[in-house]
């Protein structure tokens, strides 16, 4: 167990992040690292689902038009449409537990944020989609990077 004190400052939550982040990795790997970072995420995103799908409908299913309402009303993330899907792209990081603090760290942290993602799409789209992390601030990218590939 590794808990945090609720009090933590940015530099402890920053700590014990990589903490957890080298007590998986030594657990695990691959498929199996995801799957447990990815059910880390901090919230639902029920009510974005909602907009995102509403953008859908409005645009008749098209994703180069999905994409141009959601980054015209969505504030932070945005949608690019490339070839088998989409990016979900966050400009910086927003992960409140290392956002703050200097210094990369894992890209297994990050993949709580794919978790967030694929549920954020499957309640959008529909349960048929992947998710792939591609890029991460915190890891060393210029901005974090979601591959969903939307499958039929």
């Amino acid at each position: 167990k590794h808990p945090l004190s609720k009090s933590a400052g940015h530099q402890r939550e920053y700590i014990w992040a990589k903490n957890i982040c080298s007590c998986l990795e030594e657990r695990y790997s691959g498929k199996s690292l995801i799957a447990i970072r990815s059910r880390c995420y901090c919230e639902d995103g029920t009510a974005a689902a909602n907009r995102m799908r509403g953008y859908l409908r409005q645009s008749g299913g098209n994703l180069e038009e999905f994409a141009r309402m959601h980054n015209w009303k969505e504030k932070g993330p945005k949608v690019e449409v490339v070839k088998g899907g989409l990016l979900y792209i966050y400009p910086q990081c927003r992960c409140s537990c290392v956002k703050q603090a200097e210094g990369p760290i894992s890209q297994t942290w990050c993949y709580c944020t794919l978790g967030h993602v694929k549920k954020l799409f499957s309640q959008a789209f529909g349960p048929h989609i992947e998710a792939e992390l591609w890029e991460t601030v915190k890891s060393g990218g210029k901005r974090c990077v979601i591959f969903v590939e939307l499958k039929k």
